[in-house]
């Protein structure tokens, strides 16, 4: 039942109520690219020190990523490991699309870590 007089204030609650919840899901979507962002970082770190020790491998580093990338609950979509390794230094690049709430929304996080390989220099080499 409606007053005589009274004016119904729906519109403005049509118009806003969108744009609350749209800012909602960009908040959210911001806080799964910086957990991503932590993540990939981790995997690429973790796959540096793997593959830094002396007996270590590329495909070592490759396999210690990829495990940690696993574990993100699908989080990140399509996770690329690349792992360089020379004789003196290793480089692990991690790279994955985030999954968000908002699908037409893609954010994609990149990682590197890298330092050198562990290994014995005779004291008449150093």
């Amino acid at each position: 039942m409606r007053l005589r007089g009274g004016r119904g204030e729906v519109t403005g609650a049509v118009i806003l109520l969108p744009l609350v919840v749209t800012m909602v899901f960009l908040v959210i979507h911001a806080a799964l690219v910086y957990h991503a962002r932590s993540i990939v970082a981790a995997a690429a770190e973790d796959g540096a020190r793997a593959a830094q020790v002396e007996d270590g491998s590329a495909a070592e580093g490759r396999a210690v990523a990829g495990a940690l990338l696993e574990g993100s609950a699908g989080l990140i979509a399509d996770p690329v490991v690349t792992v360089e390794r020379s004789a003196t230094t290793v480089s692990v690049t991690v790279r994955g699309t985030v999954r968000g709430p908002i699908p037409w929304l893609h954010a994609t996080v990149t990682a590197s870590a890298g330092g050198p390989v562990e290994r014995f220099v005779p004291e008449s080499q150093r």
